[in-house]
């Protein structure tokens, strides 16, 4: 099996989750020089590089594979290029696709997700699409420096979901036979900011402040700490879904694949204590 985004949240995770069950994959990035020291990967890890711009890189990354574990950035625009490789891996003999989505992708038209599905099937993968909610882990860097969550989500509830569970589900399902389903991978209950703030106070013992941006406020922020005009916007609109309602969904898809509930918001901030304390610190 091929895993895509080896380097990201659930990539990194996911290549640990299959290492721990030794079963042997292969890892693809466009720097792949750089995988296996940030991921202490082994010899059991078949490295190759993988660029979607860049044809000459499909047929190592392809060659012999059957199932693949998909990822690409909520900003990711080269649809076009991505076509061509996922017909290159139809050529070389890929028969099984497992994407990573995103909960709401069919309302978010801002991102590629909706346009990669439809893609992936019109092309006649067999195919798993999880469609997540927000990670827990990106709170960790949500929380300022100065102790403050600023984004224009108003009350919208967001049901967070740790990469951890999604990664084992990734592991869980690529085992298994494909059967073209759809999860909704969610955490057990969905929260707005200013709870998280709350929580996030109670566990660390800092007071976490939710800071209620408006949409133009937050973009002027953004601008301000040095994102692009591009990030900037794709944050405001990810944010402005979150208000909306776009990611409170709750389901037990998470707790069907992995036999277990998903991890509680307060079980993972106590598993990452240190990496919250390490940003917050004054």
């Amino acid at each position: 099996m091929l895993i895509t985004g080896v380097t990201g949240k659930v990539g990194a995770a996911l290549a640990q989750c299959l290492l721990s069950k030794d079963i042997p994959f292969r890892a693809a990035a466009r720097n792949p020089s750089h995988i296996p020291q940030q991921l202490s990967l082994d010899d059991r890890v078949d490295v190759k590089e993988l660029d979607f711009s860049r044809s000459h890189t499909y047929k190592y990354a392809f060659s012999g594979i059957s199932t693949m574990f998909l990822v690409v950035p909520p900003d990711f625009l080269d649809i076009g290029s991505l076509e061509e490789a996922l017909k290159a891996a139809k050529e070389c003999g890929v028969q099984y696709v497992l994407f990573l989505s995103y909960l709401g992708s069919e309302k978010m038209m801002y991102i590629p997700h909706r346009k990669i599905e439809r893609m992936l099937m019109r092309m006649g993968f067999q195919f798993i699409f999880l469609r997540t909610s927000f990670f827990m882990q990106n709170l960790v860097t949500d929380v300022k420096q100065n102790h403050e969550i600023y984004y224009p989500s108003g009350n919208g509830e967001v049901s967070f979901v740790d990469a951890r569970d999604v990664a084992e589900a990734a592991c869980l399902s690529m085992r298994r036979k494909f059967r073209n389903e759809v999860y909704y991978l969610t955490g057990k209950q969905a929260f707005s900011y200013a709870e998280i703030a709350r929580i996030l106070s109670d566990e660390l013992g800092y007071q976490v402040t939710f800071r209620n941006y408006t949409k133009h406020q937050f973009m002027n922020r953004c601008e301000q700490a040095g994102l692009s005009a591009k990030e900037t916007l794709l944050l405001a609109n990810l944010y402005t879904s979150a208000k909306n309602g776009t990611l409170k969904k709750v389901t037990r898809d998470a707790e069907k694949i992995l036999g277990r509930s998903p991890t509680d918001i307060r079980e993972f901030i106590n598993d990452y204590k240190s990496a919250f304390h390490s940003q917050m610190s004054p």
